[in-house]
């Protein structure tokens, strides 16, 4: 089979001879020029991630019996939020630690009212570990 008979060969050909052939290309060069001059940059772009740590104590007790008692029933009940982007929990002796990052661009004022009020709202879970201040 010659190279020349398929169809991208009779396009080929096509482009090859015709006048326009350069003009598409300088066209397409100026496009790509003015799309990198009129793109936005920023060196250091101003990102809005609002992050925060929860700190539920729990005296005397050991680091599964947080995890069972008190992380995991955290972690389901901040999972109900539906701006959390990542959350991050730590088991330790005398308490659990969990970190919330929420969704870029959540404004951290209205992400910190949305948290307490999740809290607040389920602290019947964590009888008097855990209080609202």
């Amino acid at each position: 089979m010659h190279p020349e008979s398929g169809i991208s060969g009779r396009i080929a050909r096509q482009f090859l001879h015709s006048p326009i052939t350069p003009l598409l290309a300088l066209l397409g060069l100026l496009l790509g020029i003015a799309a990198v001059l009129i793109t936005p940059k920023e060196e250091e772009p101003q990102i809005e991630v609002t992050f925060a740590d929860i700190y539920i104590p729990f005296p005397g007790a050991s680091p599964q019996e947080v995890e069972k008692l008190v992380t995991l029933p955290a972690e389901q009940v901040l999972s109900e939020m539906k701006d959390i982007d990542t959350m991050y929990s730590f088991s330790q002796p005398g308490g659990a630690m969990l970190i919330v990052a929420f969704k870029v661009g959540k404004p951290r004022q209205q992400a910190l009212v949305d948290l307490y009020n999740q809290l607040a709202s389920n602290k019947d879970w964590l009888a008097r570990r855990f209080r609202c201040r």
